[in-house]
Formats: C-alpha cells, sequence, structure tokens
C-alpha cells in the first residue's frame, strides 16, 4: 500500500470522527459535518472550527 494513500485515510478518518464531536459542541448537524469531514476531509475540519 502507497505511505500517502495511507496518510490520507487517516487524516480522513481523524477528520470526520473530530468534525462529529466538534458539531456536537457547536450545536451544528453532526451527520452533516460527517459527510463535510469524510469529503472535505482536513479542510472541513477547519472550516467547522472556523464557524461560531
Amino acid at each position: 500500500m502507497n505511505p500517502m494513500m495511507t496518510l490520507g485515510t487517516i487524516v480522513t478518518a481523524v477528520s470526520l470522527i473530530l468534525c462529529l464531536i466538534m458539531a456536537g459542541d457547536k450545536e451544528r448537524s453532526p451527520i452533516g459535518w460527517f459527510f463535510g469531514g469524510t469529503f472535505l476531509g482536513g479542510v472541513g475540519l477547519i472550516i467547522l472550527s472556523c464557524l461560531k
């Protein structure tokens, strides 16, 4: 398996879990941000952390 592919999979998994947790804390839709973390990866996590 390619090391970059492994790193990308790990980053995506961590970001979707953190998006779920952060969305619940910020009273946002956890299911919506689950998909945001899945498709956007670390960028979705950055976007969610910038929201009020």
